[in-house]
């Protein structure tokens, strides 16, 4: 896992301890507190599918059956709607 992506959790963390703060002391209420969460596990949830892309395709490249019988051609740009939202990632086309 990419140190982007830990950083990320660490920053959630943080977020969820001075949210619930802020609902114990009234300043925010559930609502507000629930959508900001969100957004945030989206972000880290986008990450860990672009990561895990990146990853995939890098297993391919080095893979030692892949390499006797197919060659790297190009990287080409994919997206891909995911429930975290649309990711943008590339991929190497085989021949």
């Amino acid at each position: 896992m990419s140190k982007d992506i830990v950083t990320k959790i660490k920053e959630l963390l943080k977020t969820f301890e001075d949210g619930l703060e802020k609902i114990v002391r009234r300043e925010k209420d559930l609502t507000e507190y629930s959508i900001e969460l969100k957004k945030q596990l989206d972000q880290i949830g986008k990450g860990i599918i672009e990561e895990a892309c990146k990853f995939i395709d890098e297993s391919v490249k080095e893979n030692k059956e892949r390499k006797k019988r197919y060659k790297v051609v190009r990287k080409d740009k994919r997206s891909l709607k995911t429930i975290f939202g649309d990711i943008e990632y590339e991929r190497r086309e085989l021949k």
